[in-house]
């Protein structure tokens, strides 16, 4: 009769740990930036100051995602100082640390909290929480250390030379690709697209961009999926393009052009390519494309710090 009794009370134990889901974790969403189904990916702490820290995410509008129910509309980020965050399958307050809420409506955007009040060897965590229609799907996890801002690494890359191959980017969304030796024109509907290597868990202080002079103004953009050419529908191809991410160019009559910003929100999205487009319809060129040099026709000078 006793042993009855404890297999009903563990049973019943069980029971309620299970329909109250509070200690299982879900499952894991799309988390790969190369996946054009992915919505929030790309975690990444860094310090923005003295006493406080940044923490970012990219969320992408889910233009592939059939099924209404997977589809990601909000998330919340549990930040701690001091300790880990336990494992928890929904988004609890944590004893020292502070949440936050967010909604997605718009397209293309990267998200970032910041917080600050913190000191020297801090230990901050997070944990970011997306929920769906109907579920809390697995957290994100990414954690930072606050140092003396002296003691962060800081590298300089003169010379970040774009792949073999760039690529002649319409604004119907068809593109092609662009050889050492080809030439290619640039207008408002004729843009030249650029992959580069760019590291990852960095923030640049200072991007640069060189390459062939032309005296009109234009926005040099980041695009959100790394493999571009793979990417076969017109609309998709020109989702790809996150113009409010951009950095405006005055004028690309002097060299180098400042593309800080651009080249930022790239890293963020995990992507590797960065498009050039000219504000005017008057078509500039041809150019010689080069990827070898030294110099090569195009490529980036970059400042920046490691975390």
């Amino acid at each position: 009769m006793v042993m009855k009794k404890n297999i009903v009370l563990a049973g019943l134990l069980v029971f309620s740990l299970t329909s109250c889901n509070f200690f299982f974790i879900p499952q894991h969403g799309r988390e790969n930036s190369n996946d054009a189904q992915a919505q929030i990916y790309n975690l990444f702490a860094y310090q923005s100051g003295a006493n406080e820290v940044a923490v970012q995410f990219a969320w992408r509008d889910p233009v592939y995602i059939d099924d209404n129910d997977e589809v990601i509309e909000e998330a919340v980020l549990v930040y701690n100082v001091g300790e880990a965050l336990p494992v928890r399958s929904i988004p609890l307050p944590p004893d020292s640390g502070g949440t936050e809420g967010f909604d997605f409506k718009d397209d293309h955007y990267i998200h970032t909290k910041v917080i600050d009040g913190l000191d020297e060897g801090d230990e901050v965590y997070f944990s970011l929480y997306p929920h769906t229609r109907k579920k809390w799907l697995a957290p994100l996890y990414e954690k930072i250390t606050v140092k003396d801002l002296i003691d962060i690494p800081i590298v300089n890359d003169p010379f970040q030379y774009p792949a073999v191959f760039a690529f002649q980017f319409f604004v119907d969304g068809w593109m092609h690709e662009v050889f050492d030796s080809d030439q290619y024109f640039l207008s408002n509907t004729e843009y030249l697209l650029l992959r580069f290597d760019l590291p990852d868990n960095i923030r640049c202080t200072q991007a640069n961009l060189v390459m062939p002079m032309f005296a009109d103004s234009g926005t040099v953009s980041p695009v959100t999926f790394r493999f571009v050419e793979y990417i076969p529908d017109t609309n998709a191809r020109l989702s790809m393009i996150d113009y409010s991410g951009g950095s405006t160019v005055a004028s690309f009559n002097s060299m180098p052009v400042d593309v800080t910003e651009a080249v930022n929100a790239a890293i963020a999205y995990g992507s590797d390519a960065l498009l050039i487009r000219k504000d005017t319809a008057t078509g500039v060129g041809p150019f010689t494309h080069n990827s070898v040099g030294p110099p090569p026709s195009e490529y980036l000078q970059l400042t920046y710090q490691e975390f």
